[in-house]
This record gives C-alpha cells, structure tokens and sequence, in this order.
C-alpha cells in the first residue's frame, strides 16, 4: 500500500499493520484506511475472542 507523504496516513498503516499483534484477543475481519475525508482515519471491525475460559463451550468445537 502506498500512502501520499505527509497525510499522516503512513502512522496509521504502521498501526494497521500491527493492530492483531498487540490485540491478539481481537480477530479483525475488516480494516478500511479512509484517505478521501479532511483528517485520515481506520475504521476497523473485530470479533472478541475469548481463550482462556473456564465457562460457556470450550475451545475446539465445530
């Protein structure tokens, strides 16, 4: 992906690019980088993941 300089958008693919390393209990299934308004921002959309539960069904099922 290839960012105009000095929009700021560069910072926010930095952020993108490492939102589910630092967010591992976050499943992203989509992130879209918005360039076209006054100030670029993400919209990002996660489902909750919980792992180390010991209620509701365990890890595993189908």
């Amino acid at each position: 992906m290839r960012l105009p300089e000095g929009t700021g958008g560069g910072s926010l693919k930095e952020f993108a690019e490492s939102f589910q390393e630092r967010n591992p209990h976050l499943r992203v299934f989509n992130m879209v980088l918005h360039m076209d308004e006054a100030t670029p921002h993400l919209h990002v959309d996660f489902v909750p993941v919980a792992t180390e539960q010991s209620r509701g069904p365990q890890r595993g099922y189908q």
